[in-house]
């Protein structure tokens, strides 16, 4: 399908096509994923950079402390 001349003018399908050769998929941990709160943690830390609240450094480095405490967590399951 997606080699098909059809689907390749598409559109928006033909402006996200590229990103399938450049994929990240989240790490194997039982703690990330989409809607998880190690998401959640992530991006207010990134927020409160990118709206002048935190700098970038500091964004970072709770960021790490962060993934440090979640990879100190036990897993539940």
């Amino acid at each position: 399908m997606l080699s098909d001349p059809e689907y390749a003018g598409l559109t928006p399908q033909r402006d996200y096509a590229p990103a399938g050769d450049i994929v990240v998929l989240d790490p194997p941990v039982w703690f990330a994923g989409a809607g998880s709160d190690f998401q959640a943690r992530m991006c207010d830390a990134m927020s409160n950079a990118l709206q002048g609240r935190a700098t970038a450094s500091s964004a970072v480095e709770r960021m790490l402390r962060e993934m440090n405490r979640f990879l100190e967590t036990p897993n539940p399951a």
